[in-house]
């Protein structure tokens, strides 16, 4: 009888228990069986990073390109990483283990770009999106201001959502040179040619995937960094798509949202109604970039100018 009298006695105590001293329980349940979360992080230099994590943490193991690289050994919520060998070129893998103070650990892997402090500037001025064998998927890019590619991206939506990131590869550019990048296909013969007192350039992006017909969007960055840093988009949606808020799919949609969000896109999409393998989506020349559909045309049936100046022959 003991026994039960000491059970029913506690049993009040229990229900009775102040709603603060339950909620102060659950978070504390939740904080010791919660794993380290990654808030935001940035590359500041070709030789460091910085982390910012929900708690604080500890490094246990970093590898940057399959390499293990110096781990401090301090806990902190803004975590840095110092590389043992600077960032030399774009594309580069950085992972890493932290553990937090309860012992739960999480593991991050991440495509990271070498700051590039004479970038060249580019602007998309032509896209295939409707690709055959003869006319394929392709995506041109007109640089406006002088320098090197390193570092800057293009991805077939924001970089979050996207099937598949292109990596320039070291290129240095003049005003008016050109690159065509050959999204799921290699390039024809031959890889470059010149126009006057510039220069045409072939890639191969060497994508699994072909652009997504005429539902989708194509993002160029500048860096891919952190929340990335945004150099052009073109986005594009067929009238009276259904899905996905009239996007066609939520990789658009996502893109759409992204690109508003940080002033990078405004009002309608370019209808894409009308493009084919030989009516492309080409920027209106002289070229300029104010953020809208008015910026894209439609070409005329084979009046595509991959490679040279746009002609503005839209059609209808």
């Amino acid at each position: 009888m003991k026994h039960i009298f000491i059970i029913f006695l506690a049993f009040p105590l229990l229900v009775s228990c102040p709603a603060e001293v339950i909620d102060m329980i659950n978070s504390y349940s939740d904080r010791i069986n919660s794993t380290p979360v990654l808030l935001d992080y940035d590359v500041i230099s070709n030789s460091n990073a910085v982390f910012h994590f929900d708690n604080p943490v500890l490094f246990t193991d970093i590898r940057l390109n399959g390499k293990e690289n110096y781990k401090n050994g301090v806990w902190k919520k803004m975590q840095s990483i110092k590389f043992d060998t600077p960032l030399s070129s774009s594309e580069n893998t950085l992972s890493f283990s932290v553990i937090n103070r309860e012992g739960n650990s999480s593991r991050y892997t991440m495509k990271i770009s070498s700051v590039n402090e004479d970038q060249a500037s580019l602007l998309i001025t032509e896209a295939s999106i409707k690709g055959t064998k003869d006319s394929p998927d392709r995506i041109e890019l007109t640089c406006m201001e002088r320098g090197s590619t390193d570092g800057i991206v293009i991805a077939d939506a924001e970089k979050d959502s996207a099937d598949h990131l292109f990596f320039l590869p070291h290129m240095k550019l003049e005003k008016g040179d050109i690159i065509i990048v050959y999204w799921d296909s290699d390039p024809d013969y031959p890889s470059s040619f010149k126009r006057g007192g510039n220069t045409t350039y072939k890639l191969s992006a060497q994508s699994e995937e072909t652009l997504i017909s005429t539902n989708g969007a194509i993002v160029l960055y500048s860096s891919i960094n952190g929340k990335g840093d945004i150099m052009d988009a073109l986005l594009y949606n067929k009238s009276g798509a259904e899905d996905s808020d009239g996007f066609g799919n939520k990789k658009s949609q996502n893109t759409y949202t992204e690109m508003e969000k940080r002033g990078q896109w405004s009002g309608q999409t370019v209808l894409s109604d009308e493009v084919t393998a030989s009516r492309v989506i080409a920027r209106c020349y002289p070229y300029e970039d104010t953020d809208t559909c008015d910026d894209f045309y439609i070409t005329k049936a084979r009046h595509s100018t991959f490679g040279y100046v746009n002609t503005n022959e839209a059609y209808k």
